[in-house]
């Protein structure tokens, strides 16, 4: 059984004790969550269509159809969405739907609150769907979801992403009691008093005014006490550890946004939700290389994580002092996580096998829509078997650095981030080589990886060729350690090893190559770059 998953064992083993509709209502969702694809109809009348125009997060009554099942009256509706938000005019807005707001008690397929997403960010439909199924599988919180064939007044709209609301029995699937508080974290808002409550509970807000206070503690020791209180630490890691595998860039560790923050009565601490997943596995924008250097890297301060340090959990919890163990604690939950739900799982084969289940459900229906989804779940499943061949490559290296006598790792894969200062840094093709070129010109030039390493002496190999150095030297090194303690390469000639010893201590270790001076250059060659523990 998986964390979290004891209270939603209990309650399913009750269904004995249910009325037969429940039963009924049971079984319809479990079948529409398990791959059904079915049409839904939404009637708007106009009234509703004009109040929707000139308020669009109020909701109005319409009517929810599904053809052969039934009809639901009064569903209160409203349009949802932030980067995704379309005008109800448009072809293809996204609904919010409450089936119990005018007539208590009424579902449809036993769930009173559901959303009808867009998929305005995501045109293969599948990156919600399939990553909460793999964010579910480690035990972290995430809607089911499910693709139906929508139709607006008579109007077919395509595809949806129809998913789960976020309502008790929800939580009671993942905590010890679905009966607490639940804050939306709305569009970049950090932990703050004044997160809109979705659900509430006695207690509620007071525990969401001693998260934020904790956060914010001056003292370290202090704060780490609070937040051992208020927060669920482990969980929040291990949340922390599946948004990084799956390159959920558009979450909580990221960008403070798309997320849901939950308290517990039953434990008196808060945990996280995963919500929002349109960007799941990057977007093009980054690009790959943005992606290679993912696993290894501490997420409160590398570069290669958009807006991580920015978090007020991660900025709470990476400054506590090295006593803290907070960054081993992460490498081990991270580890943990994908050595026990991911490691041994072919979610490539199970993601293509349901991509092909819910196309044929697709194509039932309309043979159009059918074949398009096809051809866009090819490049999600693309996109997925990338990301997990590289984690599964650096979790290897991870493992490989734990101890010494394991051998070197390459550390060409990874993401270099680039920066110069009177000069250039970048990343290109030289004598046919991949390599980083860095130039001076009375400055620097440098390129840097994060690491997550433990505490040990390691040895950095690099090739490197050098030109027109005047008054300039390149040094491999550690970032924040003097320059002058490492050797340098002053003089030019062509390719040739250069080695350097780091100590890490119990802090964060961020690699770097760096050229400063007068005048030259410098090439790394990306294929001779190796890391490897000695101690």
């Amino acid at each position: 059984m998986l964390p979290g998953m004891l209270p939603r064992a209990l309650a399913m083993s009750a269904l004995a004790c249910l009325a037969p509709d429940s039963l009924v209502a049971d079984a319809g969702r479990k079948a529409l969550f398990e791959g059904k694809v079915v049409r839904l109809e939404l009637r708007i009348p106009p009234e509703g269509v004009a109040a929707l125009r000139e308020r669009p997060r109020e909701r109005v009554d319409v009517v929810l159809a599904e053809p052969g099942l039934g009809r639901w009256e009064k569903v209160g509706l409203r349009l949802k969405g932030n980067s995704s938000f379309r005008p109800i005019d448009d072809p293809r807005p996204g609904f919010s739907l409450r089936l119990g707001r005018e007539i208590p008690g009424q579902r449809y397929r036993g769930m009173d609150v559901f959303q009808l997403n867009n998929s305005a960010q995501d045109d293969t439909y599948l990156n919600e769907l399939i990553g909460g199924m793999m964010a579910r599988h480690a035990g972290v919180p995430a809607s089911r979801c499910a693709l139906v064939l929508l139709s607006v007044n008579g109007a077919a709209r395509g595809v949806y992403v129809l998913k789960e609301g976020f309502d008790r029995e929800f939580l009671a699937g993942f905590h010890r009691s679905g009966e607490g508080a639940l804050f939306d974290g709305g569009l970049h808002n950090d932990i703050h008093p004044g997160l809109e409550e979705d659900l509430g509970s006695p207690g509620g807000k007071a525990a969401l005014a001693e998260f934020a206070a904790a956060l914010a503690e001056p003292d370290a020791a202090r704060r780490e006490a609070r937040l051992g209180r208020i927060l669920d630490i482990d969980g929040y890691l291990r949340h922390l550890a599946v948004e990084n595998l799956l390159v959920h860039m558009d979450g909580y560790s990221y960008r403070a946004n798309n997320y849901r923050a939950y308290h517990d009565p039953a434990t008196g601490r808060f945990g996280f939700v995963f919500h929002g997943m349109d960007n799941l596995l990057g977007v093009d924008a980054w690009g790959q290389s943005h992606v290679r250097g993912y696993v290894l890297s501490v997420p409160a301060v590398a570069p290669l994580y958009p807006g991580a340090s920015e978090t007020a959990v991660a900025r709470a919890l990476w400054s506590l002092p090295p006593e803290s163990r907070i960054r081993e604690r992460f490498r081990r939950e991270a580890v943990a996580t994908y050595a026990r739900f991911f490691r041994d799982a072919d979610w490539p084969a199970r993601a293509e096998a349901k991509a092909a289940e819910l196309g044929r459900g697709i194509a039932a229906l309309d043979p159009a829509e059918g074949a398009a989804f096809e051809g866009r779940s090819r490049e999600f499943l693309r996109k997925l078997r990338a990301r997990l061949d590289v984690a599964r490559a650096q979790f290897a290296d991870v493992e490989r650095l734990a101890a010494p006598g394991r051998g070197p790792v390459d550390l060409g894969a990874y993401a270099w981030a680039c920066s110069a200062e009177g000069g250039e840094s970048r990343e290109g093709e030289s004598e046919g080589r991949r390599a980083l070129t860095l130039r001076v010109s009375g400055g620097r030039a440098d390129a840097r990886l994060p690491l997550s390493l433990e505490p040990g002496a390691y040895r950095l190999s690099a090739t490197v060729a050098c030109a027109g150095l005047k008054g300039a030297a390149f040094r491999a090194r550690l970032s924040g350690a003097d320059p002058e303690s490492y050797p340098a390469l002053s003089a030019d000639g062509p390719w040739r090893s250069h080695v350097a010893t780091l100590e890490v201590g119990p802090g964060d270790a961020t690699l770097v190559l760096e050229l400063r001076g007068e005048a030259g250059e410098a090439r790394v060659d990306l294929a001779g770059l190796r890391l490897e523990r000695l101690r």
